[in-house]
């Protein structure tokens, strides 16, 4: 969506909660959960507290961009109003990270096509 839009601000937690908003026709998604194959970003993390999201749920971890464990460390702050319970599945975070690079790859074969 980033891409195609040519918005950098539409990360599929940001799409989620906007998707989210609209079909419960409110501001605060307080009784929701959010799941998602990466650590959101910190933008990500932010927008989640801001929608007052109860619980993220997580796979691989994002040393690079991640906004929770890495980086800002958006809820290690006593600065927010919302705070979510934080959940990493680490189960799950070889298969999300495998999915995601696949996923990427493919995007980018397919970008190198056009280009041509």
């Amino acid at each position: 969506m980033v891409q195609q839009r040519k918005n950098p601000t539409l990360h599929a937690e940001i799409v989620a909660i906007n998707r989210a908003c609209k079909k419960l026709g409110t501001k605060f998604l307080d009784d929701c959960d959010i799941y998602v194959s990466l650590e959101p970003c910190a933008m990500c993390a932010t927008a989640i507290s801001f929608a007052r999201i109860h619980n993220i749920y997580f796979a691989a971890l994002d040393a690079k961009g991640g906004g929770i464990t890495a980086n800002a460390r958006i809820f290690e702050t006593d600065k927010h109003l919302w705070k979510p319970r934080v959940t990493q599945m680490p189960e799950y975070a070889d298969t999300s990270a495998e999915l995601l690079r696949e996923f990427f790859k493919q995007r980018r074969k397919v970008k190198d096509k056009n280009n041509e």
